[in-house]
């Protein structure tokens, strides 16, 4: 969170840009032009370390030797690497301060693709290669995973689901770019892939404000079991027909999967100024996680049909993932390292067993299996369906921060008066803005809405709260009499 501020200097900047009736609001052309400017590409990064996945191990393109690409231990690899960073987390976060994790990060992936298109030229050495790349590819991966896990935790939710659309789209765009490179041009650009992505991430922490960056964090939350389930409930169903995805297409670059980032972005840049993100959180992706995944078994379709369907209901399942992790670490201050390498190992052991149970699951008892899974998980969701919700995470009352920790968790304070004052989902947001001391121009941008639409929800919630300043703002969301008792600062 950022840093509070109880200056007269900041407090007149914001009586200045607290909205007025008689506003005038932006054409829609205006207002998407204002928020395509506003994107810093550097967070879509993410989709060029995607792309390496695809093109070196999953569902790749590429003419490696058969029996070279090794999933099963490249995932393996990944998985241990998450789960000794998730018990190692109080020490390790922020991970993106360590200069030997780049190291490893770079060093491992970039190795990993230089043996495997070894093996195209020198078929001899694939006994050498092939399971030293493996293993140095799904160690990388798991740190890389957990280095753009922690950057998009500093995030707005929003601004998660936009920037991971758009990291979908970049991903593909790569994979279907590199599709056309000759052999040797594409063994270079590959090997370059990691390195890229790592500079972008940088970059793109160089873009946020020193109070925003990812930060230590010094309490310890319970065990995440309701995400934990969700995720695994939907990952089990996926693995069941996993490999239906690949048959025209990678997992990245698949058209489905392209699909569902549209919509999400369409919905963000395009339709903002009518529909609340809550909405297409709560009801868009759930919906296009469970629908596909169920028609692609009981419609007569064929393979390409099928793989679409699956690829959209997992490229839906990944943006909701990202979005509901994303929201916990940013509104109430959990470890990114800690919860994202659990939601992510969790989601690969079960995508796993998923595979291995699709030999034995066919016809009704796939259908049957499919269809219990996906409403169980539908289920899940709908009892957490709000954007603001903690997914039952709560800090350890036994630690010794955890009275700091509560009070810092404005979050939760957030969303508290949001339920106590009837706000709707785009007012919490709205309200936990202004608690960070956002302006309404900074409001616009976090929520990709036009200038006249942010004033206008700063009054409805300065209406539903009963309150005409800023100051009284930090009294109501701190219980204090006193704006002088709020913190002097608090961690994101």
């Amino acid at each position: 969170m950022n840093t509070f501020d109880t200056s007269h200097e900041h407090q007149t900047k914001f009586n200045a840009e607290t909205p007025s009736t008689d506003s005038v609001p932006e054409s829609a052309e205006h207002s998407l032009k204002k928020v395509f400017l506003g994107i810093c590409w550097f967070f879509t990064g993410l989709g060029v370390y995607r792309a390496w996945i695809e093109i070196c191990f999953v569902g790749t393109f590429v003419p490696f030797p058969e029996g070279y690409c090794l999933r099963d231990l490249f995932d393996l690899a990944c998985i241990i690497t998450l789960l000794s960073c998730v018990i190692a987390s109080r020490q390790l976060s922020p991970l993106t301060s360590h200069v030997w994790a780049k190291w490893v990060v770079v060093v491992s992936m970039t190795a990993s693709a230089a043996m495997g298109f070894a093996v195209i030229w020198f078929p001899q050495l694939i006994d050498v290669f092939a399971i030293p790349a493996s293993l140095l590819g799904g160690v990388g991966v798991g740190f890389m995973i957990l280095f753009w896990s922690e950057l998009y935790g500093c995030l707005n939710p929003i601004r998660i689901a936009l920037y991971y659309a758009l990291s979908q789209l970049v991903g593909a765009f790569v994979i279907w770019t590199f599709k056309g490179f000759e052999l040797p041009w594409l063994a270079v650009y590959t090997c370059a892939l990691p390195a890229i992505s790592l500079g972008m991430l940088y970059g793109a922490l160089g873009t946020l404000p020193v109070e925003q960056l990812p930060h230590r964090v010094p309490v310890q939350f319970s065990f995440p079991w309701k995400p934990v389930a969700m995720v695994c409930v939907y990952s089990f169903a996926f693995g069941l027909q996993e490999s239906h995805t690949y048959a025209y297409f990678g997992p990245h670059s698949g058209f489905g999967m392209i699909t569902s980032a549209l919509i999400v972005c369409i919905g963000i840049l395009i339709l903002s100024r009518w529909i609340d993100f809550g909405a297409i959180y709560s009801l868009w992706l759930p919906v296009m996680m469970m629908v596909p995944l169920l028609l692609s078994l009981v419609g007569s379709f064929g393979d390409a049909t099928r793989g679409y369907f699956i690829s959209l209901s997992y490229g839906a399942a990944e943006l909701f993932m990202m979005t509901m992790i994303g929201s916990i670490v940013y509104r109430y201050g959990a470890s990114a390292v800690w919860i994202f390498g659990i939601e992510r190992a969790v989601r690969m052991v079960a995508m796993a067993c998923g595979r291995a149970a699709q030999t034995v699951a066919h016809g009704w008892l796939l259908i049957a299996l499919v269809s219990i899974l996906a409403v169980i998980g539908f289920v899940i969701i709908v009892t957490e369906r709000k954007l603001t919700s903690d997914w039952g995470i709560e800090i350890h009352k036994d630690d010794a921060l955890y009275e700091t920790a509560l009070r810092n968790a404005l979050g939760r304070r957030c969303a508290e008066l949001g339920r106590e004052k009837n706000l709707t989902q785009r007012e919490e947001e709205v309200l936990l803005l202004l608690a960070q001391h956002k302006t309404a121009s900074d409001i616009e941008n976090e929520l990709c809405v036009a200038h006249g639409t942010a004033k206008a929800h700063i009054r409805h919630v300065y209406r539903k709260l009963d309150i005409h300043s800023r100051d009284e703002l930090f009294s109501l969301v701190y219980n204090t009499d006193d704006k002088r008792e709020a913190p002097s600062g608090s961690a994101h």
